[in-house]
């Protein structure tokens, strides 16, 4: 008798050997493309001058404290979340539950660099103007009742919804940060180191 007709599989398995002659080589299936995700906050990067101490302890949030200290210069970093309304400025609550800071719904301080000198700083704020299209800067000085962090994250809640094109630059004076420190906070906003 004949032997059987063994049909020839459309496909090599794996581990079947290398093609014939003429046929196409058997490839794994490329992986799925993955697109990255549309981020859904900005970080904003602002320019500081300050005659707050620095604590000493670590983090961002807790660079500089309410003590006066020498003049300093620098630049922070804020995550803006995009899905917010303009005026606003979320931050974690306990009213809310939010008891961690979330970049899709939260501002949040996230980064502070001291620059060493005057110099330096004022010609960084120069660049980032000189690279702007519209040339703009404005200069936030905060109120009563405010620490550093939130000077901050004020500071980028108003560069972002102005669409400032240029510096935004934050003058934090050494506030307490405190409902109940608004008296020390006068003393040291009339000081003479303050005019």
């Amino acid at each position: 008798p004949p032997p059987p007709v063994v049909e020839e599989p459309d496909v090599l398995e794996p581990g079947a050997g290398a093609p014939e002659e003429g046929e196409q080589p058997v490839t794994a299936e490329p992986p799925p493309v993955v697109e990255a995700e549309e981020p859904t906050f900005d970080l904003v990067e602002i320019f500081y001058a300050t005659s707050r101490k620095r604590t000493g302890k670590p983090g961002a949030v807790n660079f500089y404290g309410g003590k006066r200290g020498s003049l300093e210069y620098g630049t922070a970093v804020v995550s803006v979340p995009r899905d917010r309304e303009i005026g606003e400025l979320p931050t974690p609550s306990i009213w809310t539950l939010e008891f961690r800071p979330d970049p899709d719904k939260h501002f949040i301080l996230t980064e502070v660099t001291p620059v060493t000198d005057r110099r330096t700083f004022l010609g960084a704020v120069s660049a980032r103007v000189a690279g702007s299209e519209r040339k703009e800067v404005f200069v936030f000085i905060h109120g009563f009742n405010t620490t550093f962090e939130g000077a901050s994250l004020r500071t980028a809640q108003l560069a972002a919804d102005l669409r400032l094109d240029g510096a935004p630059i934050l003058w934090s004076w050494p506030s307490a940060g405190g409902v109940l420190s608004y008296w020390k906070d006068a003393r040291e906003a009339e000081s003479a180191a303050e005019a």
